[in-house]
Parts: structure tokens; C-alpha cells; sequence
């Protein structure tokens, strides 16, 4: 009964993801097809995501699932981790499935990126290049991650400024 299971959910996975390690035209907001992201952009993603992050790129998962054919096919997931944002914080840890990914977002380890979420889902993913205009319309920092991984939410620590340290008085 079990191998019947695990051959219906091997089917599934295989037949709903994309075989290659990035998506050539992944899924983007509508307010992006066709456009660059711009302040408009940054407005309505703003808006529409629960969640607000920079994240730093981690690496990537490969797995590969043998279909009932006898063929492999390759699910990679891109991991990545969260270390500041705004509005819901989310795990350390964020897991991507590759569907999500465009191949044109030059993913590189150590590097950092702005991630727009709905949920855990990516509405929009893209370079920490535009970070300085970004950060001022964002604002103040709403969580933050320390280096040993624990969560602060800013709205429980006072003095906390746009880099997640405290303030100059040492508060």
C-alpha cells in the first residue's frame, strides 16, 4: 500500500514541477509584466506581500525523482536565509522551489537579495543592488535576526535602528 502512496506522490511531484533548476518565465505580479521594477512596482508589492525580507542566497537542493517511466527528473529548491525585514517575520530559514526562481536573478552564494512574499510564496526576488532606495521607503526594520539565530522583533527592543543594532547610548 505504502510503494502504490509513494508512487502517486512521486507522480505528482513530477508532473507539477518544472524540470529544469529555474523557471525561464516564473510567475511575476501583474504590475511587472511588461515593466521594470520601479517605485509603482515597489508600491503595489509593498502592499500585496505579507512579507518583506533581505535574505542572504545559501545554496541550492537537488533532488532527483525517478518517474514511472524510468526517466529522472531533476526538483531543485534554493535555500536561502532571512535576516531582516519588514511586516511578518518568517523562519531563518527559507526554502524555494525553483519554479519560483528566474533564471535570469544571478544567484550567487553569500550574496544578498530582496525578497517580496506572500506567505512563503515569492511575489518578486531580486539583488540587494537597490537596497539603499528601497530601506528608506521601507523604513524602520520591523524584525531582525542575530548572528546565533534568535528572532528580535523590533517593536519589542527600543533603539533599534535601520541595521538591527542599538542605538548609539548602548540601549
Amino acid at each position: 500500500m505504502w510503494r502504490i502512496s509513494v508512487l502517486a506522490l512521486t507522480m505528482i511531484i513530477t508532473l507539477s514541477a518544472p524540470a529544469e533548476a529555474c523557471n525561464p518565465q516564473p510567475p511575476r505580479p501583474p504590475i511587472l509584466e511588461g515593466h521594470e521594477y520601479d517605485d509603482l512596482a515597489r508600491e503595489y508589492l509593498t502592499r500585496d506581500a505579507t512579507t518583506i525580507a533581505i535574505a542572504r542566497y545559501v545554496g541550492r537542493l537537488d533532488f532527483l525523482l525517478e518517474t514511472p517511466a524510468g526517466s529522472e527528473t531533476d526538483q531543485p529548491d534554493y535555500v536561502f536565509e532571512l535576516y531582516q525585514g519588514w511586516k511578518s517575520a518568517l523562519p531563518a530559514r527559507l526554502v524555494i522551489p525553483g519554479y519560483w526562481v528566474s533564471c535570469s536573478l544571478p544567484l550567487s552564494p553569500g550574496r544578498s537579495y530582496l525578497l517580496y512574499l506572500d506567505e512563503a510564496t515569492p511575489l518578486f526576488m531580486l539583488e540587494a543592488d537597490t537596497l539603499p532606495t528601497d530601506l528608506e521607503v521601507f523604513g524602520d526594520l520591523d524584525w531582525f535576526y542575530l548572528p546565533g539565530g534568535r528572532l528580535v522583533l523590533a517593536e519589542l527592543v527600543e533603539g533599534v535602528g535601520q541595521d538591527g543594532a542599538g542605538s548609539e547610548d548602548g540601549q
